[in-house]
């Protein structure tokens, strides 16, 4: 965390505990008013606030990759859900027809 970082928490009185006590008020709030989504969000903010929830993140590096491989790549980050983004995209994992000889463009 960067000073600019902990100088606005200082500055705002952000802690961990206060945290924890908004998120608690939270569910309350979320369980008189029988919002069970709302306790639930509460509770998964606080345990994200404890670190007992990590969220990860996964970096690849497709520099210099080919089209197959991007795809491939897609295909193991994202499941099922891979096939509608090249879809939406416009990508698909089809051979690129090659260009006719007589149709490319020529500058005069």
């Amino acid at each position: 965390m960067d000073t600019l970082e902990k100088r606005t928490m200082t500055r705002h009185d952000i802690t961990i505990d206060n945290i924890i006590q908004k998120l608690e008020k939270a569910m309350d709030l979320a369980e008189g008013e029988k919002q069970p989504s709302a306790m639930i969000q509460a509770a998964l903010g606080q345990a994200k606030v404890c670190g007992l929830i990590v969220e990860k993140q996964q970096t690849t590096n497709i520099d210099g990759a080919s089209v197959t491989e991007l795809i491939a790549i897609l295909r193991e980050a994202l499941g099922e859900d891979a096939d509608l983004v090249l879809q939406r995209l416009g990508i698909t994992d089809k051979p690129m027809p090659k260009a006719n000889a007589d149709a490319t463009d020529t500058v005069n």
